[in-house]
């Protein structure tokens, strides 16, 4: 009986710590998982497919082009928005094309609030939650932030204000990175693993390539990125 009893005793707790570890991770690795392999990507920013994505190619002096810039660290950075510092000064710079969910519900002064803008990213990513929205908003900055911290990246800007505030300090750049000798666009990178929406502003590559070309390769990016069920496309 007292053996019985042992390894009923040794069932149970299986059973207890399978099911704590269940409900544990049920709502936490919807993070991890977003993206294939999620975890993997993260911790080994290295992991980067360039397969079908813009070669990096510059014409003509429409365009500042700053080499190795480095990410400088500051709570504002995000997914899509972040301080840099280049041989000519800083810079908070917003990615043209990318829209990275909001990483957070805030509230701000006279009781207003960013639900509605995470409602609109909610519905544009197909129907998610505010939960699920802010946990995108998360992933993408965690995987943007991944890619270029301790990098030396290229920026490519018009300096163009993101709005006409006269507070309004960042402005709309091209952010290229490297992956095995082979230059590529984080906004295009950040599409292909469906992180961001191509909703804000966007403009002429530095090849010449037209916006409207460019956002028609965006949206078969991010079709793609359905079809795949990758980033937030994987959570609806």
């Amino acid at each position: 009986m007292a053996r019985y009893k042992s390894k009923k005793a040794i069932v149970i707790t299986i059973l207890i710590a399978v099911v704590g570890w269940f409900f544990k991770n049920k709502d936490g690795n919807i993070l991890d998982n977003l993206l294939n392999g999620a975890t993997d990507l993260l911790s080994s920013p290295a992991s980067v497919s360039v397969d079908g994505l813009s070669p990096v190619i510059i014409k003509g002096n429409e365009y500042d082009v700053l080499e190795n810039c480095t990410l400088v660290d500051h709570k504002h950075n995000d997914g899509d928005s972040f301080h840099i510092k280049h041989a000519n000064g800083q810079d908070e710079i917003r990615l043209y094309f990318a829209d990275t969910a909001e990483s957070t519900y805030k509230t701000y002064g006279g009781g207003e609030n960013n639900g509605d803008r995470l409602d609109k990213q909610a519905r544009d990513f197909g129907g998610l939650t505010r939960e699920q929205t802010t946990q995108v908003g998360q992933l993408g900055k965690k995987r943007t932030l991944s890619l270029v911290k301790g990098k030396k990246f290229k920026v490519i800007t018009k300096r163009q204000p993101v709005t006409d505030r006269k507070s309004e300090t960042r402005i709309y750049a091209f952010v290229v990175l490297e992956n095995d000798g082979t230059e590529y666009y984080l906004h295009e990178l950040l599409t292909q693993e469906g992180l961001v929406r191509h909703s804000t502003w966007g403009t002429d590559l530095p090849d010449g390539t037209p916006r409207k070309k460019q956002e028609a390769r965006l949206t078969a990016m991010e079709n793609d990125a359905k079809k795949r069920k990758v980033g937030a496309w994987g959570m609806n």
